[in-house]
C-alpha cells in the first residue's frame, strides 16, 4: 500500500522519479522501503547508514539535485507514516511504528547531510589544491 502511494505521488517526491520507468521506480522504492523496514525491525543503524550513503550516490548519479535528497527521503517517510496512520487506526502499536519510521527518516536525513558535508569538504580541498598546489603541505 505504501508502495502504491509512493508511485502515485512520484513526481512530487523528486523530479527524477517522474522521469523514471515505473518498473525501475518500483524497484527503487521497494529497496528503500525494505531497508526502512529492516531498520525498524532490528535497529541496526550501521547497515541502514551504509545503504543511505549508497542511495545518495545512486540518486545523484541518476540526476537528483543535492538539495532535493532530504525532501525526497522525508516525503517517502511521511508517505509511509500517513499510510500506517490511515490504515491501522490510532493504537499504541501504530504510534510506535510511526515513531520508528520517523526515526528512520531522521537518521536517513542526517546521513544525507553527512554525505553532502563530506562532498563539500572534498570539493573545498580540490579548490585549494588547484589555486595553490603547495597550500596543503604548509598546513
Amino acid at each position: 500500500m505504501v508502495l502504491d502511494e509512493l508511485l502515485a505521488s512520484r513526481g512530487t517526491i523528486d523530479h527524477v522519479h517522474h522521469e523514471m520507468d515505473e518498473s525501475e521506480l518500483r524497484s527503487h522504492f521497494e529497496a528503500l522501503l525494505t531497508k526502512i523496514q529492516a531498520f525498524v525491525a532490528d535497529r541496526e543503524s550501521q547497515v541502514f547508514r551504509a545503504y543511505i550513503r549508497r542511495w545518495v550516490t545512486m540518486r545523484v548519479s541518476a540526476g537528483a539535485r543535492h538539495e532535493n535528497l532530504i525532501p525526497a527521503l522525508v516525503s517517502i517517510g511521511d508517505t509511509a507514516i500517513e499510510v500506517v496512520r490511515s490504515g491501522e487506526g490510532d493504537t499504541d502499536d501504530t504510534r510506535e511504528l510511526m515513531r520508528m519510521v520517523a526515526q528512520a527518516n531522521f537518521l536517513a536525513s542526517r546521513v544525507v547531510v553527512e554525505v553532502l558535508a563530506d562532498e563539500f569538504q572534498r570539493r573545498r580541498t580540490q579548490v585549494v589544491e588547484l589555486s595553490d598546489p603547495e597550500a596543503l603541505t604548509r598546513t
